[in-house]
């Protein structure tokens, strides 16, 4: 429950009367804004347009340092919502997710996280041998390996 019954005022209010409020530097307001913003990105029911006006809105500075408070969980949870056919190889961290995101919200139809592979050219001199049958483990369930006694 709220202590002020309409918050936005009194953040206007603050804003209209700067020679009153002089100890409250552009700082904390700018940390209050990444934290309004923050919550407002990681909100249920974002799209991809209302990320990128939110974006628009708040501008690239502000929308990045908001970006970048996000956890690793919020992060992926971010990007699942964007893109739901993401694998969680691709988003596999918080930098990563991240990077996601952004290419995402930049116009990449389908942005990967991941670097692009350079393929090897082909040598008849190393040729993998392929096991012909699996390896089986002799020491697997033997009761010398077992924890727990």
């Amino acid at each position: 429950m709220s202590l002020i019954g309409d918050g936005r005022e009194a953040m206007r209010s603050m804003l209209d009367a700067p020679e009153r409020f002089a100890r409250i530097k552009d700082g904390d307001f700018a940390a209050a804004a990444i934290k309004l913003a923050k919550k407002q990105i990681i909100a249920g029911g974002q799209t991809k347009t209302d990320l990128i006006a939110i974006r628009d809105v708040l501008g690239p500075r502000t929308f990045e340092s908001s970006l970048d408070t996000l956890t690793a969980f919020q992060a992926k949870q971010l990007a699942k919502r964007l893109v739901p056919s993401v694998t969680p190889e691709t988003i596999a961290s918080c930098n990563m997710a991240l990077a996601f995101i952004r290419s995402a919200l930049d116009g990449d139809d389908q942005p990967t996280g991941e670097a692009p592979t350079i393929e090897q050219p082909a040598s008849d001199t190393l040729q993998a041998a392929e096991p012909s049958e699996p390896r089986v483990n002799k020491y697997l369930g033997r009761k010398a390996f077992r924890t727990g006694r």
